[in-house]
C-alpha cells in the first residue's frame, strides 16, 4: 500500500495477508487510511474490494497503542471519504481512546460544519451518536465547545439533544464553564435561549465539587453579562458553597474598582433580591472583612454605605476596625472607614476586645 502496488496489494490479500496486522505503533492499514497516508482512490478501492470479495474479515474499529480507532484519526485528520467509508462499513462512532475522547469530542474543537457533517453522516445510516458521551475526566463535546468559545457548535448540539446540566469529574456544568471564561461572548445567551425554544430547563444553582455555584464563577471573574442573566434567572445572591463563600464575598476578594459590586447591587434591587450582606464563611469572615484585610478601599466603602455592620467579629474576635489596625493602611482605609461610618453608623464601639484581649488600639 505505502509504494500504491495496486497488483502486489491484491495478489498479497488474495495469498491470504492479514488485513489488521498493526505495526509496532499498532497501527492497522485502516489507521493509516484513515490519516490519508494510502488514500490513492486506487489503492483503497482495490483494497475494500478485494476484502470483500475474499470475504476477509476486517477490524473496522481496532485500537492502536492510543486505543485510537480509524474513524478516530478519519476525524482528527477530517478525511471525509475515510469518514464515510469507515462509518458505512460499521465503525463506532462513540468509541473514545484512553482518556474517553470521542470523535464528536475531536470535532468540537473544530468548526461547526464539521460536526454537522458527521452526525448527519451517521443518521443517513440510521447510526446513533451519543451527543452527550463523557471523557474519562467527565467532559462531555458541549462541556469543550463551551471551554473553547465555539458558540456555533454549543447551539448545534444543544439542538441536537446535549444536555446543558451534565456535570464533568470536577461537578462544573456548561454553564459553570461559561462563567470561568474570559472575555465577552454569548454563550449564555445562546444556551438559555436554546434551552427556552426546547423547553429544556437548564440548573443555575447547581454547584460543583467546591460547592461553588455558576453565580460564584461568574462575581470572581467580573463577568457583569453573566451575573444579570443568572440573577434573572433565578440565580441565588446567598448561595454558599462548602467554605460558606456567597457571592458577596467573591467580589470582596476580586476587589478590583470595576464597579461589578455596585452592579451587583443594582440588579439585586431591580430585582427585588435581598442579599446578606454580612454572611459569614467558615472562618466567620465577613465580606466586609475580605474586603478590609485585602485593602479593597472602593469595595470597603461600598459595604458600609450598604449596610454591612463594622462591629460583627471573625473567627479571631476581630471586627472590621481591629483588621484596618492590623495593617499598614497604605491607601486611607482608616480614614475612609471613620468618615463613612460618621455618615451612615454614628455610633461604633472601638473598644472591642478580640480573642486575646486585644482592642483595635492595641
Amino acid at each position: 500500500m505505502k509504494y500504491g502496488n495496486k497488483k502486489v496489494l491484491e495478489l498479497l490479500l488474495r495469498s491470504g495477508a492479514d488485513p489488521n496486522l498493526a505495526n509496532k505503533k499498532s497501527e492497522t492499514p485502516l489507521h493509516l487510511i484513515a490519516k490519508g497516508i494510502y488514500m490513492e482512490d486506487d489503492i483503497v478501492k482495490i483494497f475494500f474490494m478485494t476484502i470483500d470479495d475474499i470475504q476477509q474479515r476486517l477490524l473496522i474499529d481496532a485500537l492502536d497503542g492510543r486505543s485510537q480507532t480509524p474513524l478516530f484519526w478519519a476525524v482528527t485528520y477530517w478525511n471525509k471519504k475515510a469518514v464515510e467509508l469507515l462509518l458505512k462499513r460499521g465503525a463506532s462512532p462513540n468509541l473514545g481512546d484512553a482518556d474517553g475522547f470521542a470523535p464528536l469530542h475531536i470535532l468540537c474543537c473544530s468548526n461547526w460544519d464539521l460536526v454537522e457533517n458527521f452526525l448527519k453522516m451517521n443518521a443517513e445510516i440510521g447510526q446513533t451518536v451519543n451527543i452527550n458521551i463523557q471523557t474519562t475526566a467527565g467532559n462531555t463535546p458541549l462541556h469543550l465547545a463551551v471551554s473553547l468559545g465555539n458558540e456555533k457548535v454549543v447551539e448545534l448540539l444543544l439542538r441536537q439533544g446535549a444536555d446543558p446540566n451534565l456535570a464533568n469529574n470536577d461537578g462544573d456544568t456548561a454553564l459553570h464553564l461559561i462563567c470561568k471564561r474570559y472575555g465577552d461572548n454569548d454563550l449564555m445567551k445562546i444556551l438559555f435561549e436554546v434551552c427556552d425554544q426546547l423547553k429544556k430547563k437548564v440548573q443555575v444553582d447547581v454547584r460543583d465539587q467546591l460547592g461553588n455555584t455558576p453565580l460564584h464563577w461568574a462575581l470572581f471573574h467580573g463577568q457583569k453579562k453573566e451575573v444579570e442573566f443568572l440573577l434573572k434567572r433565578g440565580a441565588n445572591p446567598n448561595a454558599c458553597n462548602s467554605e460558606l463563600v456567597t457571592p458577596l464575598h467573591r467580589i470582596a476578594l476580586r476587589g478590583m474598582d470595576d464597579n461589578l459590586a455596585e452592579v451587583f447591587f443594582a440588579i439585586l434591587v431591580d430585582l427585588q433580591l435581598t442579599v446578606d450582606i454580612d454572611a459569614q464563611d467558615v472562618f466567620n469572615n465577613t465580606p466586609l472583612h475580605l474586603a478590609l484585610e485585602h485593602k479593597h478601599k472602593q469595595m470597603s466603602e461600598t459595604l458600609l454605605r450598604r449596610g454591612a455592620d463594622p462591629c460583627v467579629a471573625d473567627e479571631d474576635g476581630s471586627t472590621a476596625l481591629h483588621i484596618i489596625c492590623k495593617g499598614d493602611d497604605v491607601n486611607g482605609l482608616a480614614k475612609m472607614f471613620i468618615k463613612v461610618l460618621q455618615q451612615v453608623r454614628p455610633i461604633v464601639h472601638v473598644d472591642t476586645q478580640d480573642n486575646e484581649g486585644n482592642t483595635p488600639l492595641h
